[in-house]
């Protein structure tokens, strides 16, 4: 998984704001909903799980960004 923006090592809730595919990778956008890097927005790329998996019902879920050593750990609630 990779991140585009730079976030300090840290736990940060989070909610997806944008969800896509492209070819094999999902792309999800999600923002900072808490503390002093609110509204911070992220786009996160990881490899599609399925094929043919439909990031787009992921729209609205909230979750955790863990970054540790300057790499993203995401978990989204009910995931």
């Amino acid at each position: 998984m990779t991140v585009d923006a730079q976030l300090p090592d840290a736990t940060y809730d989070v909610i997806v704001v944008d969800a896509a595919r492209d070819g094999d990778v999902v792309r999800l956008s999600i923002v900072v909903t808490a503390g002093p890097h609110k509204g911070v927005v992220a786009t996160l790329r990881r490899p599609a799980r399925v094929p043919g998996e439909d990031p787009i019902g992921l729209l609205g879920t909230p979750g955790r960004l863990q970054v540790v050593e300057g790499r993203p750990h995401l978990r989204l609630e009910g995931g």
